[in-house]
């Protein structure tokens, strides 16, 4: 069955993301993408204690392709129990094992009810493979999965966390872990694009800013409070200008995957070049009226209808591994 994979919503019904829920199995991938392919980009809500971790890869590299966002559970939702991307089951409300491999994949993480542990080869190989046959596996899952981690930039205090923590038992991140090491920052890769195109705060400037926020520094003359407010004026441009920046690379994204599907179009059905130029000005135009006709009316729990098809060769561009590691 796998996980259920839905539009998301909160308390108050409104649709507002896709959520992913429940045990990932294979298959959860092709699903993920027909969500994306029909209503287009969303922020994704992980309510998931884990499953398969090839298929939980797949998705994240669709994710991270897609350049989308991640929502873990907050540690506050758990307490409250009030909890957006709704589940269906109180019991996964929390982002663990295999599907912190999908959260990793996020441009933009939130969240941080997080369990971390090592992949483990399915138990029942156990009674099967020698001690060294099964070691050997287990050595390269590990370094399999700490490849992929390292591919989705995660920071590597999480990464030695997951690698260090047996499959048993799980290390639930913790609020200290989170001030140490900011979950949610920009991967690298992705900061250095907002940094081409907006004017951030530097270092210096963020721990200035922040004593003045905290009190540290009180703004008692004139000087210090047109510093505070310079920094103040900045920090909001930079955050207008982060949002601004990270909504146009997910409509590139967008754009790059319907222009794909419509040349592939264009070279099945087009020769003769004048012909596919105009086929691919009126195929962009019709995907572009499918998807704004689904974006109407939505509502939590809709999905793609049986009869929408997609083309999943993107799936073949992300095969992993050899179907030897299972739920984790």
């Amino acid at each position: 069955m796998g996980a259920t994979i839905e539009v998301a919503g909160g308390k108050n019904h409104v649709a507002h993301g896709i959520k992913i829920e429940g045990e990932i199995e294979p298959g959860d991938a092709l699903k993920f993408l027909k969500m994306y392919e029909y209503f287009g980009p969303q922020a994704v809500f992980l309510r998931s204690r884990g499953g398969n971790v090839e298929e939980a890869m797949k998705i994240g590299r669709l994710i991270r392709r897609f350049r989308l966002e991640t929502n873990a559970p907050d540690s506050s939702e758990k307490r409250l129990g009030v909890v957006e991307g709704v589940p269906d089951d109180a019991n996964n409300i929390v982002c663990a094992s295999a599907c912190v491999l999908i959260y990793a994949a996020g441009v933009t993480r939130y969240g941080d009810y997080l369990n971390l542990h090592r992949a483990a080869p399915p138990r029942d190989l156990g009674a099967t493979l020698t001690d060294v046959e099964y070691e050997s596996l287990e050595r390269a899952l590990i370094e399999y999965v700490r490849g992929y981690l390292t591919e989705m930039e995660l920071d590597h205090y999480y990464i030695e966390k997951t690698i260090d923590t047996n499959s048993q038992n799980g290390y639930s991140v913790t609020a200290q872990d989170i001030q140490a090491h900011p979950i949610a920052a920009l991967p690298p890769s992705l900061e250095e694009i907002i940094l081409s195109r907006c004017n951030l705060l530097t270092f210096e400037e963020q721990k200035l800013d922040a004593r003045y926020l905290f009190g540290i520094i009180e703004s008692t003359n004139v000087k210090q409070r047109k510093e505070k407010r310079a920094l103040e004026r900045k920090q909001l441009a930079a955050i207008e200008c982060e949002s601004k920046q990270l909504e146009v690379v997910r409509l590139a994204a967008w754009n790059r995957e319907r222009e794909k599907k419509v040349i592939d179009k264009c070279r099945n059905k087009i020769e003769k070049s004048q012909e596919m130029l105009t086929y691919q000005t009126e195929a962009s135009k019709n995907l572009f009226d499918e998807m704004l006709e689904h974006a109407v009316n939505v509502v939590p729990g809709d999905v793609p209808p049986p009869e929408f098809t997609i083309d999943d060769s993107i799936l073949k561009t992300i095969q992993i591994g050899g179907g030897l590691f299972g739920p984790n």
